[in-house]
């Protein structure tokens, strides 16, 4: 009788933290997604996003820029690894290293959306939503119960 209480409490934790993990992993499927399709189309420059060219928003001049690279490498493939990275680290209960992977995520978006707007001068539909996924999954990176990783 005596283990009742203890078991129901390590359950409790456990749901918890697998509560988290399953918030963060439908926070990251659709910047997964948007990421995987911005991939796609840097892989293969031929084809064009279906993205609406209307007002400030044309994803086809954000992702053709000159700053849709950085060293090299597009940027689309350094959220891709970013978002499976972060899904790893999710998976494998890693706290530890997902705040400060989170952190700098979050300032490299702030760095993309800033020259979006101010350099650009276009908005990525599918690029805001990759955005938006990297910065709401701080809400789970910060509330995963430190004790149970």
């Amino acid at each position: 009788m005596m283990n009742e209480p203890w078991g129901y409490l390590k359950s409790g934790k456990k749901m918890r933290r697998e509560g988290w993990r399953d918030v963060a992993f439908a926070i990251s499927v659709p910047g997964l997604l948007s990421s995987l399709y911005l991939a796609y189309h840097a892989l293969f420059r031929g084809t064009s996003l279906y993205c609406p060219a209307t007002g400030s928003f044309d994803c086809n001049v954000v992702t053709s820029s000159p700053y849709s690279s950085l060293f090299g490498v597009n940027v689309a493939y350094l959220g891709l690894a970013w978002f499976l990275v972060v899904i790893a680290l999710f998976a494998l209960e890693r706290r530890d290293v997902l705040l400060p992977i989170w952190a700098v995520g979050v300032v490299f978006v702030a760095y993309l959306v800033g020259t979006e707007i101010f350099l650009i001068h276009s908005i990525c539909a599918y690029c805001t939503v990759a955005h938006a996924s990297a910065v709401l999954l701080g809400i789970p990176v910060l509330k995963l119960p430190e004790d149970e990783v």
